[in-house]
Parts: C-alpha cells; sequence; structure tokens
C-alpha cells in the first residue's frame, strides 16, 4: 500500500506538470527559464542559509521547552536532512518522521516529547503562514476565501488552545508540555517571530526567483501570493511540492497582472533553488554510512 500511495504522488506531480504546461505558453516558459539571472538565484540560494537555521533554531528552542537536549549545530544539520527528504520522497513527511527517529535513538530520549516537539515546531510555522493568509486575502479583498480560511485557523487554533488548557486527566502530559512549549514566558512571542522571519525569508527566496526571470512581481505582491502557493505544496499530494507549486503559481500570478507562464517559470525556479539548498543534507547520511 506505502508503494502504490508513494507512485500516486509520483503522478500527481508529473500530472499536474503535464496539465501546467499545456495550459501555458511553453515557448514563453522556457524563453523564461533560458534567460533567468544567476545572480538572483544566487540571493535566493543565500537566504536559504538563514531560513533554515532559524527553523532549525525553532525545533532547538521548542524541544528545550519540553526538557529535551538538542543543541543547535545538532538540529541544524538533523533540519537539512529532514528538508532533503522532504524535497525528494513522496508526502512530505518523511524527513520529520525521521527527525523523531534519529534524535529518539541518537539522543536516547523518549519518543513522545520527541514526536511532539516536532509537531508543535511545525505546527507554529503552519500557524502563522495562515495568519499571513489571513491578511493577505482581506487585504486583496477576497471574501469567500477569507471566510473558508479563518474558519480553519479558528478551529486549530480552538484544538491547540483545548490541549493546553483543557481539564482531561488524561492529556495533563501533553497539556503541561504545550504550555511550556507555547506559552510560558514569552515563548509564544518566540515561536511566532520565528516562525514569521522564517516565511518572509521563503517569500523573499521566491521573490528572487521571479526577479530571476524578470518579472514584475513586486515586494507586497509577493508577500500576498507566494504564501498560498507554498501552502499548496504542503498538501501531501506530491513529490516535494513539485507540480502543485507550477500549477499554483500559474493560476495565482494572473490575479496580479503577470504572466501565467512568469508564475510557473518563478516556482520552477523556486523549487530547484530549494532543493540545491538542501543538499548539505546528504552529510549526516553519509557521515553515519562512513561509521558503520
Amino acid at each position: 500500500m506505502a508503494r502504490l500511495i508513494a507512485g500516486l504522488r509520483v503522478a500527481t506531480s508529473v500530472g499536474l506538470l503535464a496539465v501546467t504546461l499545456s495550459w501555458l505558453d511553453v515557448d514563453a516558459l522556457g524563453v523564461a527559464l533560458r534567460g533567468a539571472d544567476g545572480k538572483w538565484l544566487g540571493v535566493a540560494l543565500l537566504l536559504s542559509i538563514p531560513q533554515l537555521g532559524l527553523v532549525a533554531w525553532r525545533w532547538s528552542f521548542t524541544a528545550r521547552r519540553l526538557g529535551l537536549a538538542l543543541p543547535m549545530n545538532v538540529a541544524w544539520r538533523e533540519y537539512y536532512l529532514s528538508a532533503l527528504l522532504n524535497s525528494v520522497l513522496p508526502g512530505g513527511v518523511v524527513g520529520d518522521v525521521a527527525r523523531v527517529a534519529r534524535q529518539a535513538h541518537d539522543g536516547e530520549q523518549p519518543v513522545g516529547p520527541v514526536a511532539r516537539a516536532v509537531v508543535v515546531e511545525r505546527t507554529s510555522g503552519q500557524v502563522v503562514q495562515w495568519l499571513v493568509l489571513l491578511v493577505g486575502a482581506a487585504a486583496w479583498g477576497l471574501g469567500d476565501l477569507l471566510v473558508a480560511a479563518a474558519i480553519t485557523v479558528l478551529a486549530a487554533a480552538a484544538v491547540v488552545l483545548a490541549l493546553a488548557v483543557g481539564p482531561w486527566r488524561w492529556l495533563v502530559r501533553v497539556r503541561q508540555e504545550l504550555r511550556a512549549a507555547l506559552l510560558h514566558e514569552g515563548a509564544l512571542a518566540v515561536q511566532l517571530c520565528t516562525s514569521l522571519s522564517s516565511l518572509l525569508l521563503l517569500v523573499g527566496m521566491f521573490w528572487a526567483c521571479a526577479v530571476a526571470v524578470d518579472s514584475a512581481l513586486s515586494p507586497g505582491q509577493a508577500l500576498v501570493l507566494v504564501p498560498w502557493i507554498l501552502v499548496a505544496t504542503v498538501l501531501p499530494i506530491t513529490v516535494g511540492g513539485f507540480g502543485v507549486r507550477e500549477l499554483s503559481a500559474a493560476a495565482l500570478f494572473p490575479l496580479a497582472g503577470l504572466p501565467a507562464a512568469e508564475g510557473a517559470a518563478s516556482a520552477v525556479l523556486f523549487g530547484a533553488v530549494s532543493l540545491v539548498s538542501v543538499l548539505p543534507g546528504l552529510w549526516p547520511l553519509l557521515r553515519r554510512t562512513k561509521q558503520e
């Protein structure tokens, strides 16, 4: 069954890419990609370094709040590996599972808190991303979309708050951990600021890729459009977001008065830069292979 699901996700990526190509002016897409400015792609690649550093620090901070030992150098190294696995394997969560397994095994720490640290860390980023989407939707006047997104965010917030302050005895341990990671001693401000900074760096990476193909996408437009593209890539239906990212960008760019081909080209380059940026994640695997 696992192989079937993985195969379906690969097929979905290929299918969505095919749909995107059939919809676009392929010649315009090719011209945009061939003429991409390497300097701006370099800027996007450089922005990936602090972006991954921030999310690794967020994980280390969350783990420490749960009483786990996770030094920053270990968190950064493992996050590169996690991001690499999520980029090349179907589903987008294999890297997170690997983070849990490796930290629990190598650090000889209990699996439960280790897993919850990863979940809380990822959820922090998603909540901030949805908040930015809400603001962008309101600014863009997308009423129905705003309502749907608001319901989603409020439902997620209700679940988190219920776990954090709910009275159920069997959730006492989890509740205490959530409060420590999210609510105590300024933790919420740290989580939100770190996640927002990380998201802004991702938006900056995409904007740099758009500038590389000579797109007129402004930073303000990128701040509204790119979070929607990023949310689409989180859906566990493709490999590393390929296919759904390009189709989403091609569909959203015309809403800002920009050619769909520019959106697809920017997304292709963003995916390529993102993949290159996590190649250092091979180092933990190679090192372990040598040790064995």
